[in-house]
């Protein structure tokens, strides 16, 4: 059994990796949670057998209450040399968790260009950079036309995956 919080922001990610998961014939079931004081309790007490979130299990791992099995990156990361990708595995599936930022529809241009620039400028400072690496995230900062590029191509991606799921209409 697999764990996550059960708000949806893990669906698109489950609906997308399923597939892969389930051609090496493994079996799980999603158990969803409120949070991630929850899952890990889950995990840590045996209830499930894995998480995916390395925000909540990154610090059990430091202090060796935790072990990474694979990292869903397309290669190992410099923390975690030892530690293989699930395509190192023989799993074709690659994780990322972006982060973003919108607003309303119509939003005056300088508003937007000042929340632009103070983010930009945010994952510039080398304690931004040593707070993702401290949870296995990789600095991943895009513009906001690569941001919207990245954005437009996901839903056309991952449309067929919520249709063929029944959670979309085609």
């Amino acid at each position: 059994m697999g764990a996550d919080q059960g708000d949806g922001r893990e669906l698109v990610e489950l609906v997308g990796r399923r597939p892969p998961l389930q051609a090496t014939g493994a079996k799980f079931t999603h158990v969803p949670y409120k949070g991630g004081a929850e899952w890990m309790q889950a995990l840590l007490s045996d209830q499930v057998h894995f998480l995916a979130d390395a925000s909540q299990w990154a610090p059990f791992v430091d202090n060796g209450r935790c072990r990474i099995l694979a990292l869903a990156t397309e290669k190992r990361l410099a923390k975690c040399k030892d530690v293989p990708t699930l395509i190192e595995r023989g799993i074709n599936v690659v994780g990322q968790s972006p982060y973003g930022i919108v607003g309303p529809k119509g939003m005056p241009p300088e508003v937007v260009d000042s929340i632009y620039l103070a983010f930009k400028d945010a994952m510039g400072e080398p304690k931004v950079n040593e707070y993702l690496e401290k949870f296995l995230q990789l600095p991943w900062y895009k513009n906001l036309a690569e941001y919207r590029a990245f954005v437009e191509r996901c839903y056309v991606e991952v449309k067929p995956l919520l249709i063929k799921a029944g959670l979309a209409q085609g």
